[in-house]
């Protein structure tokens, strides 16, 4: 049993001294969110360098990862720049290096991969169905 007198004075607070004698873990820190966007964002801007400095992706040109880096939220971008077109993947290796774009477009056939102005709206689009995707699942636990 707590007393008031145990507390007084010993900057421990009565609410903190229940929850240390029911097992519950400390919290994260007042500054956890900051430091998971930091790690995240980290991740973001290697990515980012990566995917500007390197080879030419064989599935959307450059401008189209862009997009989907920037647009897309949290870091859905990268994940999907990760499965599908990352440089150190073996199935992208094993495919032939397409020229730049402006290159690729004058030859005959042009460019097959997913362009800038294409991956702008779809990952608008794409953007939008995730957030209501995140709103429809934060709204179930009220049903």
């Amino acid at each position: 049993m707590l007393r008031s007198a145990d507390v007084v004075g010993s900057g421990t607070s009565a609410a903190d001294l229940r929850r240390e004698a029911a097992g519950v873990r400390e919290d994260l820190g007042p500054d956890w969110a900051e430091r998971a966007l930091d790690r995240w964002g980290a991740a973001w801007l290697v990515a980012l360098v990566v995917l500007v400095a390197g080879p030419q992706p064989r599935r959307a040109t450059k401008w189209a990862w862009c997009w989907f880096l920037v647009v897309l939220p949290s870091t859905l971008g990268v994940l999907a720049w990760l499965l599908l077109d990352a440089p150190w993947s073996r199935r992208r290796r094993a495919a032939r290096e397409p020229l730049a774009h402006d290159l690729q477009r004058r030859l005959p056939g042009g460019d097959a991969r997913l362009t800038g102005g294409r991956a702008l709206v779809l990952a608008v689009l794409l953007g939008l169905l995730t957030g209501v995707a995140a709103q429809a699942l934060a709204l179930l636990p009220l049903l």
